[in-house]
């Protein structure tokens, strides 16, 4: 069946380009922001996207801002959206999410529409309620998944390491990822499934060409359950031998995470055609798509 999908957009002050302080010197010249599209709602369109090509349907992206998210508007239906609808307002940011998505949910009601997606629409990401608001306006279902990821350095002895000081291979630390999840849509089971998956286990210390206990692979719990199902999936994978060696993954306590570098978050998405990540990411993120495709 034919599925008629909008997906909610917003645009974000784009932190890979400089900012220009106002003359006093105490704010910044939003004038003279740079923007991009917030990265959660480019896999909300992905999906959006993925979600037409199977079923069929139409796809519509829409948004709160003034004229600059036209580009944004644009560019998504370069990707794949078949219409665009911007809510006009000059000054988006000067309101609270809670009010963009009753005017995002008004918009919405005044078309046919089977299934509304949205990345994470506030900052701050704690408080973003505008999913929540327009699902609660439009009387449909809500669900939230992955709701953040960061990238940093945990396991180690020493506190707020930069990546410098972790390649080193002194602080203890590794390499990680933090995700923040819903565990009653997903089940954590099913993370874990993908991180076997995409990253090879069963090399003590080492990825690849990278070598060191910084690049070890550990899933850190914090619950006893969480670490019951990481051993749990361990057996399963070993059992099925789904590699060819052991899987050698460290399951200890988490203690703390240390956010890394600006630069190292969503750095896929930052540099899709750096060797790097066109040789070692491209080929994981491409593997994980065509296993979980369905999910």
């Amino acid at each position: 069946m034919p599925l008629n999908l909008v997906v909610c957009l917003k645009q974000i002050p784009n932190p890979d380009l400089q900012f220009q302080v106002s003359a006093d010197g105490k704010d910044i010249r939003r004038d003279a922001l740079n923007y991009k599209t917030n990265g959660a709602d480019e896999y909300a369109l992905e999906e959006a996207v993925r979600l037409k090509e199977k079923h069929g349907g139409k796809v519509t992206a829409i948004t709160v801002g003034p004229k600059r998210t036209e580009q944004m508007l644009r560019e998504a239906m370069a990707k794949g959206a078949d219409g665009a609808v911007r809510i006009a307002f000059d000054d988006a940011a000067a309101i609270d999410p809670v009010q963009v998505g009753r005017m995002l949910a008004a918009a919405i009601g005044k078309r046919p529409c089977d299934l509304v997606l949205t990345g994470v629409q506030s900052d701050d990401y704690v408080y973003s309620a505008t999913g929540p608001v327009i699902a609660g306006v439009l009387g449909i279902p809500h669900a939230s998944v992955v709701t953040k990821v960061e990238v940093g350095y945990s396991g180690g002895h020493v506190k707020n390491p930069t990546y410098e000081a972790v390649c080193t291979d002194t602080t203890g630390h590794a390499e990680v990822v933090d995700v923040t999840f819903d565990p009653k849509v997903v089940p954590i089971a099913d993370l874990l499934r993908i991180f076997f998956t995409v990253h090879d286990p069963t090399t003590l210390n080492r990825q690849g060409n990278d070598e060191g206990t910084q690049y070890r692979s550990v899933v850190f719990y914090r619950t006893p359950e969480q670490k019951a199902t990481a051993e749990r999936v361990i057996q399963e994978f070993d059992a099925a031998k789904m590699w060819n060696r052991p899987i050698v993954t460290e399951v200890p306590p988490f203690s703390a995470f240390y956010r890394g570098e600006e630069y190292h978050q969503d750095y896929f998405a930052k540099n899709p055609w750096a060797g790097y990540c066109r040789a070692i990411i491209a080929p994981k993120v491409a593997k994980f798509r065509k296993q979980y495709h369905e999910r």
